[in-house]
Parts: structure tokens; sequence; C-alpha cells
């Protein structure tokens, strides 16, 4: 469970880093999704929360708290097995940084905070 929600953590950044690149660029975001779609790096989960970008549907599916709490323990438990895991931490820290700075009983979904508040959704909305 842990590294199924760290792999759901790093597409979710990808993807919205991506969608603000591709709009920067003039591309349409269904057009990056269905060529991602089309390539071997596919997931349903792409077209599910762009569907949900498009919409600007914030509803919690995956709390920034529950990242937080899943990515401090993955963590700790490769550093108990001797297992390096260096691009954990500069997104770990980042909404760590929102859960205890900002909101420190955070219930928001992952994509909320992303696009919402630090990448700004009007790039990604005609």
């Amino acid at each position: 469970k842990l590294i199924g929600n760290g792999l759901i953590s790093f597409m979710l950044e990808g993807l919205c880093e991506g969608l603000v690149l591709a709009r920067k660029a003039g591309i349409a975001q269904e057009t990056l999704i269905e060529v991602v779609m089309a390539s071997g790096y596919q997931s349903p989960y792409f077209p599910f929360k762009g569907a949900a970008i498009a919409k600007r549907d914030w509803d919690t599916h995956f709390s920034i708290d529950l990242l937080v709490k899943d990515q401090t323990l993955a963590l700790e438990e490769a550093s108990a097995r001797g297992v390096p895991m260096s691009s954990v931490m500069p997104l770990l820290q980042a909404f760590k940084k929102h859960t205890i700075d900002v909101e420190p009983e955070s219930a928001e979904d992952l994509l909320q905070i992303r696009l919402h508040r630090q990448i700004r959704p009007s790039y990604l909305v005609a």
C-alpha cells in the first residue's frame, strides 16, 4: 500500500507539471492525455484525474495528510532496510510544508493542492 500510494503521488505530480507545460506550449489537455494513454506509460489514473482537472472537480480522493503519513512510513521502512529513496524526499517536503505550515488538519485532495494552490489551475483550463 505504501509503495502504491507513493507511485500515485509521483504520477499526479508528473501529470500536473506535464499539463502546465502542455498548456504553456499550446497543447490541449485532451491531446496530452490521449498521447499518454496511447503510449507505454499509460495508466487509468491519468484520464481519471485529467477529467477531474478539466471539470475543476476538487473532491477529495486521496488527502494530503494521508500522503505525508504514507510517504513518511515508506521512508522509515526504506531506511530500516538500507534502501535510499532520494526522489521521495523533495515531494514529501513540499507536502509536509503544506500540512504543517498551511493547514495542519488538511483533508484536501492531492490534485487540489498541486493545481489549485501551487501550480494554478488557470493554466490548465481555458
